[in-house]
């Protein structure tokens, strides 16, 4: 291997890793970098790009002088909600100012503060288990990350709202990331109804003043005071 030629992905002839990535992208993408290492390339279909994983990609991105760029790459999901750039990339003064006004939100002590909170998520989830009886984990799973990250960040649970979140955000990396499902796939009534579930709860996450999350509230005094930074559709995204 070189860096013109990094080793390819583990993939079928004419359509690559596409299969391998709609069944479980998080799998392949950690069983390739166990096999090739920190750099190499997925083939889908036609398209053909180049993974970069682990430290070094932590280490590209500190070092980054304007070559690596997240708008190409999420600019039609942030767009999507009237976004006009991503957030946690900007630059300069701009990027301090941000993460100025987000980091009571994501902070150690506010994590520390909510153990208890989370602890008792766990406790009542596994309440519901049955002994000697299966379940599916990944769905387990997943609602008891949301609503720890939900409570900690937003303040609340997506409850309802989690599968649709999950419809949404699939539908969005399969259209517009991965290039699995066509661009018609958005027009869809399931697609639609989702985005406009996930809308209505961001909306009343934001129209309420007394919300427990100081992440959200610093974000809206932000957007206040500095429209041109972040705007309300960035927000809601």
């Amino acid at each position: 291997m070189n860096l013109a030629t990094p080793p390819l992905a583990d993939g079928l002839p004419v359509v690559g890793s596409l299969i391998a990535l709609i069944r479980d992208a998080d799998g392949f993408f950690k069983t390739q970098y166990a096999k090739h290492g920190s750099c190499y390339r997925v083939r889908v279909l036609k398209d053909e790009f180049v993974v970069l994983g682990g430290p070094d990609a932590v280490n590209a991105l500190n070092q980054n002088a304007g070559e690596l760029d997240a708008w190409q790459v999420w600019e039609r999901i942030i767009t999507e909600f009237g976004g006009r750039q991503v957030l946690t990339m900007l630059e300069g003064e701009r990027h301090l100012k941000y993460r100025k006004a987000a980091r009571a939100g994501f902070s150690k002590s506010r994590v520390l503060e909510g153990i208890p909170t989370l602890l008792g998520f766990v406790r009542e989830a596994v309440t519901t288990l049955k002994v000697n009886e299966p379940f599916q984990l990944m769905g387990f799973v997943q609602r008891l990350v949301a609503d720890s990250v939900g409570t900690l960040t937003l303040g609340r649970k997506p409850g309802a709202h989690l599968a649709d979140f999950m419809t949404w955000w699939h539908t969005q990396l399969a259209v517009n990331l991965v290039g699995s499902k066509p661009s018609s796939t958005l027009r869809h009534q399931e697609y639609l109804r989702a985005k406009a579930s996930i809308r209505a709860f961001a909306e009343e996450i934001l129209r309420t003043d007394d919300a427990p999350s100081s992440y959200v509230q610093d974000l809206k005094a932000l957007m206040h005071s500095d429209p041109d930074l972040i705007n309300h559709e960035e927000l809601l995204s």
